[in-house]
């Protein structure tokens, strides 16, 4: 297990440092085309097809309601946290610090660590569909442009993948076997260590706004490696959920904060320097602990 941890790490280290030589040697704009072509396939083919395998394969199950509700209620809980907190934050700020605090790396960083660890992402699979949709939803509303907010939600690809899933698995099951063989091994293979390289890329090739942030980035710091993961254990008792699922969205509870929320703030006009930077550094913090407690047994 160490050892794919260890080649993920690997592969996180070779896409940042294709960045750092195409940043140094005027490469930049080839690269970023090829990544940005890359990203998009992982995103519109490869995380669809993933969410149709599982949920083909599993269709629905009593747990997938408890899962929406457990986000549902973090989410929630988090904004009532969050926001009264910061209020001495003007917008421009607050506003992501709250998305980068509450919503984490579930599927870019989240799916390749936990394929790492378990070769599994059956609960965590809805965990993200339900956290990306509120991601999404609560950044739209954070930028008052609420009119917007339906077609992003409706223009999530695993969305798809998911629907189609769940009617194969109830109205056409003889076409599961078929198509699950011949895409399952291919696309995990692609989605888990494409998506370390792209992450790998993403992130920023300086920490030299890391003062600038402090503050920021350790509210939010100390939100994701220790709030998150207090308030899903709890939720997670509370609702019962299998030991498996628990696991699942621990691991995923203390991501570093998802690059939706970079993208999100450039969108709205925030302080996105301060999302690039403190994604790099929390990503280092987020990889870290996981990389501790996978060698202590914890995970």
């Amino acid at each position: 297990m160490m050892d794919r941890v260890g080649l993920l790490m690997l592969l996180l280290s070779i896409g940042w440092a294709v960045k750092l030589y195409s940043t140094r040697h005027s490469r930049k704009e080839l690269c970023d085309r090829v990544f940005n072509i890359f990203t998009k396939l992982l995103y519109n083919l490869f995380f669809p097809i993933m969410f149709y395998n599982i949920f083909a394969t599993r269709g629905l199950d009593l747990a997938d309601a408890s899962i929406t509700i457990l986000v549902t209620v973090y989410v929630l809980l988090s904004i009532l946290i969050l926001y009264p907190f910061l209020r001495s934050y003007s917008p421009v700020m607050r506003n992501p610090i709250i998305l980068t605090s509450i919503f984490p790396n579930v599927v870019f960083l989240g799916f390749p660590i936990l394929l790492t660890l378990y070769g599994d992402i059956t609960y965590a699979s809805l965990y993200s569909l339900v956290m990306l949709v509120y991601n999404i939803t609560v950044g739209g509303l954070l930028g008052a442009r609420r009119h917007e907010v339906f077609y992003a939600v409706v223009k999530l690809p695993i969305i798809y993948g998911f629907i189609v899933g769940v009617l194969v698995h109830y109205m056409f099951p003889l076409v599961i076997e078929p198509t699950v063989l011949y895409t399952k091994a291919l696309s995990s293979i692609i989605a888990t260590y494409g998506a370390a390289l792209v992450l790998g890329y993403s992130l920023p090739v300086t920490l030299s706004n890391t003062r600038e942030y402090y503050a920021p980035t350790l509210i939010q710091g100390f939100y994701r490696f220790v709030v998150s993961p207090i308030i899903h254990y709890v939720l997670a008792m509370l609702l019962s959920l299998p030991e498996a699922a628990v696991k699942q969205l621990l691991v995923e509870s203390i991501m570093p904060p998802a690059l939706t929320n970079t993208i999100l703030a450039r969108v709205h006009g925030w302080n996105y320097e301060y999302t690039a930077t403190s994604t790099l550094i929390t990503t280092l913090v987020s990889l870290a602990i996981v990389s501790s407690t996978t060698m202590l047994g914890l995970f």
